[in-house]
């Protein structure tokens, strides 16, 4: 006789699959809001069974994991792939394919909360094991080393991030070559694996090891030409003319950046292949087509509504210049941004504004702290036009980043006690208009206790050290 229990236990568990499947349907959707709303009312119908179907309840965690990640909330992202993972250890079955999925959103929410070397922990108890079984789950495996990679970037280890990408490759490399998918899913496969050794391209340049980088984009040119993977080609493309210049063919880079020009739209891209063809012809004394080449990229990415977006892509490579110790370059991309937007006196006053507080700071790592000066006080003139339509908060956090450059050239300049004035300038405004933020709280602290220690009061600059350490680690709870 069956009881009436087990009648409840299947209608509870058809409830709860019920759930999973309209979440899953507003997922699909981007409705992402209704998706976990309904993955929550079936996890709850799962967890208060008398006998949950516990590989069920793990699947439902790690999808209530990936929609937290969707909606832009990795802690409680975190926590649902931390209970999946658990809720399989007190299986006495295996489910590689449910543990290799929560790992994957556990690396991912570890990652965007800056938890990188969890990240790393994580990803490098992957790596160790057989390469057979992680081709079988090869899509799970690849996520959570490149997730790795971009930990290791973010903590300036690019031997590491180049292991873990390496890795990828070999993990996609295995499930292509003994996949009996589709045609259709198997191009899918090698477009991916294109794209992962473009990104170990990318890698090996920005360690400035043009030469290895040469190679690989010119491999991926001619893999993805095959593939008929366009998009990756003019990728690798740019890149690989980038990776001429680097190592001094000045004339093959101008020729493969000026000829992909031509064929591309993304605008990051094309910022990438500007930079690169004007730093060509700096190098080669042709200080006139850098400039125009500069002009040229921001009138086709105004006329394509595009102008922003080439503005933070080049305010963003310079940045990736200046961490790869490319000062020079990173100077000089600024500088002829900034000569071609006096073609527009009249406009673009916020872009011009980020721009030369880009340069200012660049001008530091000089140690120039005259250019660095001059630039700066442009940047004070331009804030008032660059933030009329902005709120008060946004205004004063970009008066805090003022400050902070102020203070970097008192310190060139030996102005210990003006040093000081500035950093405690962007400590209240931090504090009054940015108190949530721990990062920039972090950062208004250190250079507080940098200008305390400079001027000599060591106490003081140990306080504000201590405090900065605290926000620090706040900020990666």
């Amino acid at each position: 006789m069956i009881s009436v229990n087990a009648f409840s236990q299947d209608s509870n568990q058809e409830a709860a699959i019920g759930f999973a499947k309209k979440a899953r349907e507003c997922f699909d959707k981007r409705d992402y809001e209704q998706a976990l709303k309904a993955a929550l009312d079936g996890d709850r119908i799962l967890q208060s069974m008398s006998q949950p179907n516990t590989s069920l309840r793990a699947m439902s965690q790690y999808f209530i994991a990936e929609i937290y990640l969707k909606k832009g909330n990795p802690e409680d992202a975190e926590t649902y792939a931390r209970g999946s993972l658990k809720t399989l250890e007190a299986l006495p079955e295996k489910h590689p394919a449910i543990f290799i999925r929560a790992l994957k959103f556990l690396a991912q929410s570890l990652r965007v909360q800056g938890k990188h070397a969890e990240v790393i922990e994580l990803a490098t108890n992957i790596a160790s094991l057989p390469s057979e079984p992680l081709a079988e789950f090869s899509l799970e495996s690849v996520s959570i080393f490149l997730e790795a990679a971009e930990s290791a970037v973010a903590l300036n280890d690019f031997p590491l991030a180049i292991r873990f990408t390496r890795r990828s490759i070999e993990v996609g490399t295995n499930a292509l070559d003994s996949s009996r998918e589709s045609p259709e899913i198997k191009q899918q496969r090698r477009e991916i694996l294109l794209s992962d050794k473009l990104r170990l391209g990318t890698l090996h340049f920005n360690s400035q090891n043009y030469d290895s980088a040469l190679k690989i984009f010119a491999e991926v040119v001619t893999d993805s030409s095959e593939a008929g993977a366009d998009d990756v080609k003019a990728a690798a493309e740019v890149w690989l003319g980038s990776a001429q210049v680097g190592t001094g063919n000045l004339q093959a880079g101008v020729t493969t950046l000026t000829s992909v020009l031509k064929r591309i739209n993304e605008q990051p891209l094309k910022t990438l292949a500007v930079v690169h063809l004007a730093i060509a012809y700096e190098k080669d004394g042709k200080a006139e087509q850098a400039r125009k080449a500069w002009t040229e990229l921001l009138q086709s990415a105004i006329r394509a509504g595009n102008f922003d977006r080439a503005v933070d892509s080049l305010n963003q490579y310079a940045s990736t210049l200046l961490s790869m110790g490319s000062v020079v370059e990173a100077k000089d991309c600024l500088e002829y941004a900034l000569a071609a937007l006096k073609t527009w006196p009249d406009q673009f006053h916020e872009a011009r504004f980020y721009l030369t507080t880009s340069l200012a700071t660049t001008y530091t790592r000089f140690g120039d702290g005259k250019k660095a000066g001059e630039a700066l006080a442009r940047a004070w003139d331009l804030l008032p036009h660059a933030f009329k339509q902005q709120s008060l908060v946004e205004s004063n956090v970009a008066i805090a980043g003022l400050c902070s450059i102020e203070g970097q050239i008192c310190s060139l300049n030996l102005q210990w006690a003006k040093q000081l004035e500035f950093a405690q300038k962007r400590y209240v405004v931090v504090s009054q208009f940015a108190s949530a933020n721990a990062g920039a709280m972090a950062g208004s602290l250190i250079d507080l206790g940098r200008a305390y220690c400079d001027n000599g009061e060591f106490g003081k600059a140990l306080a504000q050290l201590i405090i900065a350490k605290s926000e620090i680690q706040n900020s990666n709870r």
